[in-house]
């Protein structure tokens, strides 16, 4: 299956292509393309899947390179994108795509522009693991408005033809954080809500509770599926590490200790292949982070 090469992508299916200096784009099953960015240390990965009337893009990373056109190197379809949430490693290219999708709850959070100044500490020679693509410095990277086009509630579908999308609302991560399921193929992508690596719930807009009882809501979901491509980190991993991640929530809320303070604001709980970041003030009980 060869594709445009004006875009410098060829044989997607067949390997891995590293594509404007930042991308690396590979086909790891049949309709599913990961386009992930391995020279930051967030190892963003989002995902294009394909049906045979349209396709959905999960996410637009970080803005860095020109996702719209490694896209249109695979696809001449129309393109639905549906963000995972708000967080500027994941809306970074949104501004090039006319039908947006995300929770309600961070709609709002994709209307403002990220400038420079903001987005200029996560590009430090400590969080790269590669150059920047030629022209690009840290000092012109920023994040332009975007506006959705459909809010989420979780519960939707959308059909791409031959393969059906279903959005669960899995707050915690963040207020509108979603995971997308492809029942049919046995394929969940959980984006941000588990990975193997740091999961946060640290931050002020998230909540430990919430993201206990997301995992708890997607643990009998994930049992039925194959496969999982998450966000950040390894992909392909077994789903089934949601139960392990729901029980390591049980014993934080319970009330563990942590293993360490890696900093003043956070407390760090580890478990083998992941960890959880909560407030430093976190001790468990009923409150939230």
């Amino acid at each position: 299956m060869t594709r445009r090469d004006e875009n410098g992508i060829r044989e997607l299916s067949a390997s891995r292509q590293v594509v404007q200096s930042w991308f690396e784009v590979w086909e790891v099953e049949p309709g599913v393309h990961v386009i992930a960015e391995p020279f930051h240390i967030e190892e963003v990965r989002s995902y294009l899947i394909v049906g045979t009337d349209r396709a959905v893009l999960i996410d637009t990373g970080m803005g860095v390179g020109d996702i719209k056109a490694v896209v249109d190197a695979i696809t001449l379809l129309p393109v639905t994108l549906i963000n995972s949430h708000a967080h500027w490693d994941h809306v970074g290219g949104n501004w090039q795509f006319d039908d947006i999708w995300i929770h309600e709850a961070e709609a709002g959070d994709i209307e403002r522009t990220r400038t420079a100044n903001e987005l200029r500490k996560w590009f430090t020679p400590e969080s790269l693991l590669g150059k920047l693509p030629e022209g690009v410095s840290p000092d012109g990277i920023e994040i332009q408005a975007s506006h959705a086009t459909t809010l989420l509630r979780g519960g939707e579908s959308i059909d791409l033809g031959g393969r059906v999308l279903e959005i669960m609302h899995t707050p915690g991560h963040s207020p509108g954080g979603i995971v997308v399921i492809d029942r049919a193929n046995q394929i969940c992508f959980p984006t941000d809500v588990f990975y193997l690596g740091s999961l946060y719930a640290s931050a002020p807009t998230t909540n430990v509770l919430d993201y206990r009882s997301s995992l708890a809501s997607l643990e009998p979901v994930v049992a039925t599926m194959r496969v999982a491509y998450p966000s950040h980190g390894a992909t392909p991993i077994e789903p089934v590490v949601v139960a392990d991640m729901r029980i390591a929530f049980d014993e934080i809320i319970a009330g563990r200790e942590p293993d360490e303070f890696p900093n003043p604001h956070q407390a760090l709980h580890r478990y083998g292949a992941f960890s959880i970041l909560v407030p430093a003030s976190y001790r468990g009980g009923e409150g939230s982070a």
